[in-house]
């Protein structure tokens, strides 16, 4: 079966970096598969869940990102996130925590872009906890 080359990078590391048979972004206009030999394109993309396959077309990976781009030829994909996190590595309940702390902050007397930052962090956290549980109910966690 070919594959593609898929690398997933965020600001503090890479994420993933490998082959895959296919790949599944969160883009700006719905979810967009990527296979060998797709066309050439650079898209946005949302806040949402990667899926890496494998060469048996079994889910590899499942990445939670925070937006960004990806990049996409006919013999791989580059997606740059803002933020990432494997899902498996999300645990739901440090993340309420993390909310709570970051509401607490916004008590203080803060400029605009610090209150900006906050909802920003909060938004992102939520995000990813929908996601977990989401993926928690119909059993796809890997």
């Amino acid at each position: 079966m070919a594959s593609l080359n898929f690398e997933l990078v965020s600001p503090e590391s890479v994420l993933y970096f490998g082959k895959a048979s296919m790949v599944l972004l969160p883009a700006a206009n719905g979810e967009l598969g990527v296979l060998p030999g797709h066309a050439p394109v650079v898209t946005k993309l949302n806040s949402g869940i990667i899926t890496v396959f494998n060469e048996h077309n079994e889910v590899q990976e499942r990445i939670f990102v925070a937006g960004g781009f990806a990049n996409i030829s006919e013999t791989g994909c580059t997606a740059m996130a803002d933020e990432g996190i494997n899902v498996k590595d999300i645990h739901p309940d440090e993340l309420e925590t993390y909310i709570a702390d970051m509401y607490a902050k916004m008590d203080a007397e803060l400029d605009k872009e610090e209150i900006e930052n906050i909802e920003k962090s909060v938004m992102i956290a939520k995000a990813k906890i929908d996601l977990f549980r989401k993926l928690k109910d119909i059993s796809k966690i890997k």
